[in-house]
């Protein structure tokens, strides 16, 4: 078996922990650039945190996002505990997103609070607060950055990302394997011109 998150953060002979893992630009050009060390610490925070939040092997972990640090982040921390990722970008439309993460039963949403399309800053916590109360698996939502919404479904739990990353890491040497076809990641087609089908890829 194996765990692709330790294969991917694990300790390198000869690699040092300060080498760069992300380089990242936002389309304001603003530059980020995370290490190692920092990725595998965030990365494994964010599994344990997960899994406190009673994330098991095989469930599906779903997000709304842009393109960004903290979503590799979150990617590496669910494939930490087994769980499957699948992402859409932020400018999909409400029921589109229904219409791939209904198929998924996720159990956990991560989201931006906001995106800019077409140089405008569109808020998202309409469509988070939609999604949601159409979505009965979903029992935490975490948010990447911007508003936190109010006033979603009873049950649910609403936190911050950066509140997440300061959970006491997993350790990257004892994370559990699993088989070589675990399943890693779910993609999904256009939907055009049937519903969207889920493309599942394995570790």
């Amino acid at each position: 078996g194996l765990n692709y998150t330790q294969c991917l953060l694990r300790t390198l002979p000869g690699v040092s922990d300060d080498r760069a893992a992300i380089l990242f630009r936002n389309e304001s050009g603003e530059r980020q650039q995370l290490s190692r060390a920092q990725v595998r610490e965030r990365a494994l925070g964010i599994a344990a945190s997960l899994r406190a939040a009673g994330v098991r092997p095989g469930d599906r972990v779903a997000a709304i996002a842009r393109n960004s640090a903290e979503v590799i982040e979150a990617c590496l921390g669910a494939a930490a505990v087994g769980a499957t990722w699948s992402s859409v970008a932020p400018d999909l439309g409400t029921d589109a997103v229904l219409g791939r993460f209904a198929q998924l039963e996720p159990v956990a949403l991560f989201a931006h609070g906001d995106y800019r399309h077409h140089g405008i800053e569109r808020s998202l916590e309409p469509r988070i607060r939609a999604v949601v109360r159409e979505l009965p698996s979903v029992r935490v939502v975490v948010i990447l950055d911007g508003a936190v919404p109010a006033d979603l479904r009873e049950g649910v739990e609403v936190v911050r990302l950066q509140d997440w990353l300061s959970a006491r890491p997993l350790d990257v040497a004892q994370l559990e394997h699993f088989p070589f076809n675990h399943p890693l990641y779910i993609l999904l087609s256009s939907g055009t011109p049937r519903a969207p089908k889920c493309l599942v890829h394995g570790a």
